[in-house]
Protein backbone atom coordinates (compact mmCIF):
# COMPACT_ATOMS: atom_id res chain seq x y z
CA UNK A 1 0.00 0.00 0.00
CA UNK A 2 1.68 3.31 -1.10
CA UNK A 3 0.32 6.63 -0.14
CA UNK A 4 1.67 10.69 -0.54
CA UNK A 5 2.81 11.65 3.56
CA UNK A 6 5.19 14.46 1.86
CA UNK A 7 4.53 17.97 1.06
CA UNK A 8 6.99 17.02 -2.03
CA UNK A 9 3.94 14.54 -3.14
CA UNK A 10 6.69 11.75 -2.90
CA UNK A 11 5.07 8.09 -2.94
CA UNK A 12 5.94 6.20 0.21
CA UNK A 13 5.16 2.33 1.35
CA UNK A 14 3.32 2.87 4.08
CA UNK A 15 2.30 -0.88 5.08
CA UNK A 16 2.92 -3.87 3.20
CA UNK A 17 2.75 -8.28 3.89
CA UNK A 18 5.95 -7.57 5.73
CA UNK A 19 5.34 -4.87 7.95
CA UNK A 20 4.78 -5.77 11.21
CA UNK A 21 1.41 -5.63 12.65
CA UNK A 22 1.84 -2.40 16.15
CA UNK A 23 0.93 -4.10 18.94
CA UNK A 24 -0.26 -6.82 17.58
CA UNK A 25 1.69 -10.50 16.29
CA UNK A 26 2.92 -11.27 12.92
CA UNK A 27 2.78 -9.25 9.35
CA UNK A 28 -0.33 -7.54 7.64
CA UNK A 29 -1.96 -10.53 5.32
CA UNK A 30 -4.42 -8.22 3.81
CA UNK A 31 -5.58 -4.60 3.36
CA UNK A 32 -9.46 -4.96 2.50
CA UNK A 33 -12.20 -6.01 4.74
CA UNK A 34 -15.78 -6.72 2.14
CA UNK A 35 -18.24 -4.22 3.00
CA UNK A 36 -15.81 -1.20 3.62
CA UNK A 37 -14.10 1.37 1.80
CA UNK A 38 -11.63 -0.49 -0.81
CA UNK A 39 -8.41 1.43 -0.09
CA UNK A 40 -6.44 4.06 2.25
CA UNK A 41 -7.99 7.22 2.99
CA UNK A 42 -5.27 9.97 2.82
CA UNK A 43 -5.70 13.59 4.79
CA UNK A 44 -2.95 16.05 4.59
CA UNK A 45 0.01 14.06 5.94
CA UNK A 46 -2.06 11.32 7.18
CA UNK A 47 -2.95 7.71 5.95
CA UNK A 48 -5.79 5.43 7.50
CA UNK A 49 -6.22 2.14 6.58
CA UNK A 50 -8.14 -1.28 7.16
CA UNK A 51 -5.20 -3.78 8.25
CA UNK A 52 -5.84 -8.04 8.86
CA UNK A 53 -3.07 -10.65 10.04
CA UNK A 54 -2.68 -14.03 10.45
CA UNK A 55 -4.84 -15.34 13.69
CA UNK A 56 -8.00 -12.97 13.03
CA UNK A 57 -6.43 -9.55 13.73
CA UNK A 58 -7.54 -6.82 11.96
CA UNK A 59 -8.04 -2.99 12.77
CA UNK A 60 -7.94 0.78 11.35
CA UNK A 61 -4.34 2.25 11.50
CA UNK A 62 -3.04 5.35 11.56
CA UNK A 63 0.09 6.76 10.11
CA UNK A 64 1.29 9.98 9.31
CA UNK A 65 3.50 13.00 10.50
CA UNK A 66 2.75 14.41 14.08
CA UNK A 67 -0.52 14.23 15.40
CA UNK A 68 -3.76 13.41 13.23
Amino acid sequence: MNSSLSSSNTLSRVADTNTDIPGGFGSFTGFTRPGTAPGPMVSGEHVVFFGAGSGGQQGVYIMGNGPP
